[in-house]
């Protein structure tokens, strides 16, 4: 992909030379590039429609239970962190209105006003409390309680939990507190929130922590851009536009979430049209650059 960009600079430079000599100050090349641009413009997103997306085989639809990659970025579309991050792996708000830290170690931060549950009810400090607290009771195992160790450093806990406090202000209003040394703050806090009340009846227990981190018969609800609507075991997932979503309702009103084997098995499904996007990593995409049915988008990752 690489040479190919370079040979398309290279043939632009000769036409632009061939043609600079003539009398005509019209460019061909900018009128061409002009007019794409304007159709581009012309382009208007309609509501309506569905897109079929492939997951790896799941153990759980517990968000806080992931094990795996393709259901860690599915389970987006559903549930969201205080923080997320960007293109270009900055962090940014997503459930924070504002945040400044009052010490080296405490982030207060204020959540924003306009965030409601997938069944209506709005969300709260004591929500962010109760997820940090069942990451601290589950297993060492989990996928972000692993996380957690990462964005610590290199320093070896005795106790991971003793790394991170929370402290319910008001509804809206959380501090969290870091242990000494722990730099990756901001980045420690993207982990999904989930609603206290679904598992909480009275007095926040050890019981509650428990049923959060369930398994089987896991209903999530988020505050995401989709709702979860239905799940076949092993078969798929099927989610919804959330009409009251605060940054805009999405454009596409259904995604299923097709379960294959492995992401071999997520190509194959490409080629043959059972799914509409599939990423690959290699050289594979490279089959597909002469097919005008397929957009290639290549963007930057994490991998090494």
């Amino acid at each position: 992909m690489k040479y190919r960009r370079i040979s398309l600079v290279a043939l632009l430079v000769i036409l632009l030379l061939l043609t600079g000599c003539g009398g005509d100050d019209s460019n061909p090349i900018d009128e061409a590039f002009q007019e794409e641009s304007n159709e581009s413009s012309k382009y208007e997103p309609e509501y309506g429609g569905q897109i079929i997306l492939p997951v790896t085989k799941i153990n759980s639809l517990n968000p806080l239970t992931v094990n795996n990659e393709s259901y860690f970025y599915f389970n987006k579309l559903i549930f969201e962190g205080l923080f997320e991050f960007d293109e270009n792996f900055q962090v940014k708000n997503e459930l924070v209105e504002d945040y400044t830290f009052k010490s080296h170690n405490i982030v207060s931060i204020k959540l924003k006003d306009n965030v409601y549950w997938h069944d209506g009810e709005k969300l709260k400090a004591e929500d962010i409390a109760f997820t940090i607290n069942t990451i601290k009771y589950a297993s060492n195992e989990i996928g972000y309680k692993k996380m957690w160790k990462v964005f610590a450093g290199s320093h070896n806990y005795s106790n991971i939990n003793n790394i991170i406090y929370a402290k319910v202000i008001d509804d809206s209003n959380i501090e969290i507190e870091f242990n000494e040394g722990v730099v990756n703050k901001l980045e420690m806090l993207t982990f999904p929130i989930i609603p206290r009340h679904r598992f909480v009846s009275g007095v926040e227990s050890v019981q509650a922590y428990k049923k959060a981190l369930e398994e089987d018969n896991y209903i999530p609800i988020g505050t995401g851009p989709y709702k979860f609507v239905n799940y076949e075991k092993n078969k798929s997932i099927e989610l919804v536009a959330n009409e009251n979503y605060r940054n805009k309702r999405p454009y596409i009103d259904k995604i299923i979430g097709k379960i294959l084997e492995d992401e071999e098995l997520a190509l194959t499904a490409f080629e043959t049209g059972q799914v509409d996007l599939a990423m690959s990593v290699g050289f594979d995409w490279e089959k597909f650059d002469q097919n005008n049915n397929v957009k290639i988008v290549e963007f930057i990752s994490q991998g090494y």
